[in-house]
Order: structure tokens, then sequence, then C-alpha cells
């Protein structure tokens, strides 16, 4: 009886560690996925801003061909030259 005591007990040592091993584990992970996320969320606003300044600098460029009497076609043309 009382070897199938300990044995038990120490079954629920192990079991105990693995769990707290788990948890550990589980946590690290969930901490890792959120960090993942926030990077994802930098990105995607950086992928956003680099557009609006793409569609900033064309808006820009077109607006000063306008003002100068250029078309961008005309522009694009003489450069080939």
């Amino acid at each position: 009886m009382d070897e199938h005591t300990r044995r038990i007990k120490d079954e629920n040592r192990l079991l105990r560690k693995e769990l707290l091993q788990l948890i550990r584990r589980t946590r690290a992970l969930h901490e890792h996925r959120q960090e993942l996320e926030e990077q994802h969320k930098t990105l995607l606003r950086e992928v956003q801003y680099s557009r609006d300044l793409k569609k900033l600098r064309g808006s820009r460029q077109n607006r000063l061909y306008q003002n100068f009497g250029v078309s961008a076609e005309k522009d694009a043309v003489g450069e080939k030259k």
C-alpha cells in the first residue's frame, strides 16, 4: 500500500512539473504571438504610409507639370532622347 501511494505521488509530481512547463510554454507562445501581431500592424501602417507618399509625390509632380504647361507624357518622351 505504501509503495502504491509513493508511486502515485511520484507520478503526480511529474505530471505537475510537466503541466507547469506546458503553462510556461503556452504563455511564452502567447506573448510571442502578440509581439508578431504588433509587428504586423506596424508593417501594415508602414506599407500604407509608403503608398500614401507615392500618391502624394505623383499628384505633386502632376500639379507641377500642369503649372508649367508640360504634360507628363511629353516629359517622359523628352527623357528618352
